[in-house]
């Protein structure tokens, strides 16, 4: 499934780059002088660029990955040169990789506090691979406690768990809801895992 959506999200994004390199796009038709400036939206494509993290100061591989496909979501979430249904059905994507990034982060973290070999912890990881188990492992270091996560998620805020359940989700379906409260929630919750002890 994750080739999948990297398949996916990668001609989407070569169809925006082919879009957007188009002389209509940029304005510099023969009718380009002529036309009015467009109003601006009030829309932030890269979300608040005043708190961006400075990329150089981050040594984590897995959050350089969240940050990543939190990145990407939003810039596709944005774009007008792909039909809606494509953008609502990748978008939720890009926001599961950043949580499962971060899950794993998490995880990692822990187990390689208390001494467990490199190669026995990404065996684990392998073998919970799915959102659930990921996500217990990274709330409760068990991955068998799936029973359990959206209680603990709807601790963080009821918004936890509606971003578990449509990450979830939107690797099956099109998302329904609004996309950039599912990036924000998402890239939360990624922070929130993240910084679980």
């Amino acid at each position: 499934m994750k080739k999948l959506t990297a398949a996916i999200a990668l001609s989407s994004m070569v169809a925006f780059g082919a879009c957007a390199g188009s002389p209509q796009a940029k304005g510099a038709g023969p009718t380009g002088a002529n036309e009015e400036p467009r109003k601006k939206l009030g829309v932030r494509p890269n979300g608040d660029t005043e708190l961006q993290p400075d990329m150089s100061l981050v040594k984590s591989e897995e959050l350089k990955k969240v940050f990543g496909y939190i990145d990407d979501a939003r810039a596709l979430a944005k774009t007008t040169e792909l039909p809606s249904s494509v953008i609502a059905r990748v978008v939720p994507g890009f926001c599961r990789s950043a949580v499962e990034a971060s899950c794993m982060e998490a995880v990692r973290v822990r187990r390689l506090r208390k001494g467990e070999q490199h190669d026995v912890i990404e065996a684990l990881l392998m073998a919970n691979s799915k959102m659930h188990p990921l996500m217990a492992l990274a709330l409760f270091d068990d991955e068998k406690k799936t029973n359990e996560v959206l209680a603990r998620l709807n601790k963080f805020g009821k918004w936890a768990g509606d971003a578990f359940m449509a990450c979830k989700e939107g690797a099956h379906e099109a998302h329904t809801g609004d996309l950039e409260t599912l990036i924000d929630a998402s890239y939360k919750l990624a922070t929130q895992v993240r910084g679980l002890p």
